[in-house]
């Protein structure tokens, strides 16, 4: 029989229809992949709606473990087991997973509710591919929960386990350390660090400030004859109003529940902490920190050494001139530790500004021009303006210093105060509206984060101190405004002349 032989052309006929096989498998494996895979991804991937998202706070709220499903162990070799078990290494630490549904919103909608920050990658909190989202997000539960009785925590702070303060602080250190090294963090977005210094945990103090206006508001809202000092506290905050409450406190007490009774008892404690003379040797223990042959560390000593002594004006004029060297220097310390100490001397500096500023009551133009100017200064130090402006503007601000100035130059002097307030009110909104206006379109009290940041700022005393400046000018130039009732009408401004007749529509939220 004669041997069939085959072709080359034959040959590479059926290794083209294997390949085509094999390629139709693999694109049918392929599809079937997708086709089990795509909807969860899709699922994941869809935006919860905003209704949904404010059943969902409402569900948090009730529940015993609020956003957490249960406690564990997150052990370094990135297994999780039950609590009851050991980690195979040293080293593993113990804190609440969280629930399913707040799971998915983290992925679905870039929501994280009940930030836990042990454990959690450093990058991923400051999440800078989406504006710093997250660690805002951070700042604003934790505005909320001061504000709405522990919002989603409500009931969830009784939980037990759930978060451990020593691992929360230990990875704040570990975070903010990380971040100070970052010379470009420090420059572009100072404001940010130290509001975020403020926030995350990593050393013992309270926040009395923010406590001290949460539970004011709190006592308001549930007892209405507490407005008016509400309002006190709110608006012009200062040592006297411990005395207001007390008396409050000693003239309502029988028609107080049990619960506004424990609130009443704890906002005068917070007042009486937040208004404590000044802790000089805590601040020592701070400088510790700094390296001392560092000139920023021999001016804070000399600015400590005087401090106490110091009457409030002067107070006013030091502080403001150590926010801003702490500002203008803090590159020149190289360490990790050294830098981070700077910012919480920073903040620790802020509140004696602004508990001095509140005493110093001047009595003449000049005072008051001076006061503006150190204000500003202050601005500057505490990131509400950036470090351009206030070398535009600082010319003007030290002109107090003449012996006489013409009306138009005193003018240009009070809307150069004015530009100052408009740039750190939009500072604030500029860092933190998107993240403001995600939350306020499912918790409307959200919406009250910007303000609560402006009046627990330099802002507020600046403002009433330019309004002061104002009300002398339109004296002096027979310029008035009478609109109804109003204080501070120097602040009016027209928004064009002539006069509108119609309704009068008020638009909450954001205008287009």
């Amino acid at each position: 029989m004669a041997r069939k032989t085959h072709s080359p052309a034959s040959h590479h006929q059926k290794l083209a229809r294997f390949k085509l096989r094999y390629a139709f498998i693999s694109i049918s494996i392929a599809t079937w992949i997708m086709a089990m895979v795509l909807p969860s991804l899709l699922m994941a991937q869809t935006p919860v709606s905003n209704q949904e998202i404010q059943a969902l706070v409402q569900n948090l709220k009730n529940d015993p473990r609020g956003p957490y499903k249960d406690i564990r162990w997150f052990c370094e070799d990135g297994s999780i087991i039950p609590p009851k078990e050991k980690c195979p290494e040293p080293g593993g630490q113990q804190r609440a997973r969280y629930k399913d549904e707040v799971a998915r919103l983290q992925k679905s909608n870039h929501l994280f509710f009940g930030q836990i920050l042990a454990t959690t990658p450093l990058e991923d909190v400051w999440d800078a591919r989406n504006y710093n989202s997250r660690l805002k997000q951070y700042q604003m539960e934790k505005y909320l929960r001061a504000n709405d009785d522990g919002w989603i925590m409500r009931k969830g702070q009784y939980y037990r386990g759930a978060i451990q303060i020593e691992d929360e602080s230990a990875w704040g250190i570990d975070f903010l350390s990380h971040l100070v090294t970052q010379d470009q963090v420090i420059k572009s977005q100072y404001f940010l660090l130290r509001q975020a210094i403020k926030d995350v945990p990593h050393r013992n103090d309270d926040n009395h400030t923010l406590s001290v206006r949460a539970l004011s508001k709190t006592l308001s809202d549930s007892y209405p004859d507490f407005m008016q000092l509400r309002i006190k506290i709110h608006g012009q905050p200062d040592a006297t109003d411990i005395q207001s409450v007390q008396s409050f406190y000693e003239n309502h007490r029988n028609k107080l529940t049990v619960d506004q009774r424990s609130q009443m008892e704890t906002l005068i404690s917070d007042m009486q902490l937040l208004y404590q003379p000044i802790d000089v040797a805590r601040l020592r223990e701070i400088t510790k920190n700094l390296p001392s042959e560092a000139s920023i560390t021999i001016s804070l000593n000399i600015y400590l050494d005087e401090l106490k002594a110091a009457s409030s004006s002067g107070q006013v004029i030091s502080t403001a001139e150590k926010l801003a060297q702490i500002r203008n220097e803090i590159l020149t310390v190289k360490s990790k530790k050294g830098r981070l100490a700077l910012l919480d001397l920073s903040n620790a500096l802020e509140d004696i500004f602004l508990r001095s500023a509140s005493s110093w009551k001047t009595g003449t133009l000049g005072e008051t021009m001076e006061k503006i100017c150190f204000m500003g200064m202050a601005a500057f130090g505490t990131g509400l303006i950036e470090a351009w402006e206030w070398d535009h503007i600082s010319p003007v601000l030290t002109s107090y210093e003449r012996e006489e100035m013409e009306l138009l130059a005193l003018n240009d002097y009070l809307n150069t105060a004015r530009s100052m307030i408009e740039w750190g009110t939009g500072m604030i909104n500029g860092v933190y509206r998107d993240v403001i206006n995600q939350y306020t379109a499912f918790e409307p009290l959200a919406y009250s984060f910007q303000d609560d940041k402006i009046r627990s700022s330099i802002l507020l005393p600046l403002g009433e101190t330019v309004s002061q400046l104002g009300d002398f000018l339109a004296k002096h130039a027979q310029l008035t405004n009478k609109v109804l009732s109003l204080s501070n009408q120097s602040t009016l401004r027209g928004l064009n002349p002539g006069i509108a007749k119609g309704e009068l529509v008020v638009v909450d939220g954001d205008v287009p």
